[in-house]
């Protein structure tokens, strides 16, 4: 082969090689910025920074959502000049995240909120609508031929949550079930003729399956996830029924961390609420988990929280996993 071939031969791996570095860079670079690792610097946030956080192992699925709200407030807010993301692989990790000052702004469900009230000194905000909705209840459900008519029924079976991070498929059916008296303990403990055996399922679509397949005697869920059909198929749903339904609970907050000083917790506050109001703080709402607006924690919104607070008591400042 000729000097010249090689050349040429050479130059054309180098080109090839540069557009793949090139290509790989501009795939990655979404999941660098959206997380956080954990060998980064322990420094706080400066103060112009604003932290959006989320309990999640999965960041190219929150980056937009979390980039959208992050963008608007920095747009109209004059507290601050950046946003950043972090994320958390479940509560405990949040819990530390916001009492070390590297988290500020989360969206949650009414239990995790109340969790960083009491565990990290966080600010429970406003609430949040979502797809229209501002409330929602647990249902728990069984095979049709079964003989589980009331909660009651519940002592010696075994019963499906989602994980242990979901209000609605955790927190609510467990609190409801322990203020019956009945013990709760994992599928692999030794029981009573009393306790009730549980297993996580890690998504709703699990949930449904496992009941209508016979692997657990029951399984929970919300309203709106038993009505979404790409949660709780249809095929699946035609063997199960509801056999109780709890109340309505707060479906989504806004928790500030501690520290943010009041001045920016207002700041945000007066953002967040007047977003639904105008035509570009309506297309960050529904990029951020479709949501509809946010609103004042008062009246039913108050009632709502003060109930998901003395359900969280039946389980102690520290709710078992």
């Amino acid at each position: 082969m000729s000097v010249l071939a090689k050349r040429l031969i050479s130059d054309g791996w180098r080109r090839i090689s540069m557009v793949f570095t090139w290509l790989l860079i501009a795939l990655l670079w979404p999941l660098h910025h959206a997380s956080v690792l954990a060998d980064e610097s322990e420094a706080v946030q400066a103060p112009d920074t604003i932290v959006l956080g989320r309990v999640s192992n999965n960041p190219r699925k929150h980056y937009a959502a979390l980039d959208a709200l992050g963008n608007y407030l920095v747009q109209h807010s004059d507290d601050f000049v950046r946003h950043e993301t972090r994320l958390a692989k479940d509560n405990h990790e949040m819990i530390e995240l916001l009492r070390a000052g590297k988290i500020d702004l989360v969206s949650e469900t009414a239990f995790s909120a109340i969790e960083y009230e009491r565990l990290a000194d966080a600010e429970i905000l406003l609430r949040q609508w979502k797809e229209g909705q501002a409330s929602y209840n647990t249902v728990f459900f069984a095979r049709k031929d079964s003989d589980i008519q009331r909660l009651q029924d519940l002592a010696g079976h075994l019963i499906a949550f989602e994980d242990s991070g979901s209000t609605s498929g955790y927190f609510v059916p467990k609190a409801t079930i322990a203020n019956l008296g009945m013990p709760l303990k994992f599928a692999d403990e030794p029981r009573g003729t009393t306790d009730v055996g549980y297993l996580f399922a890690d998504s709703e679509v699990n949930v449904v399956a496992w009941v209508a397949r016979d692997k657990v005697d029951v399984g929970v869920t919300s309203n709106l996830h038993w009505n979404d059909a790409s949660r709780a198929p249809l095929g699946l749903k035609r063997q199960l029924r509801i056999f109780h339904t709890t109340p309505d609970i707060i479906r989504s907050v806004m928790i500030v961390g501690p520290r943010l000083d009041e001045g920016q917790r207002d700041s945000i506050t007066q953002t967040l609420l007047s977003m639904h109001e105008s035509d570009g703080g309506q297309a960050a709402l529904e990029a951020f988990y479709k949501t509809t607006k946010f609103d004042s924690l008062v009246d039913d919104a108050k009632d709502s929280l003060d109930h998901v607070r003395a359900l969280y008591d039946h389980l102690g400042d520290t709710p078992p996993l």
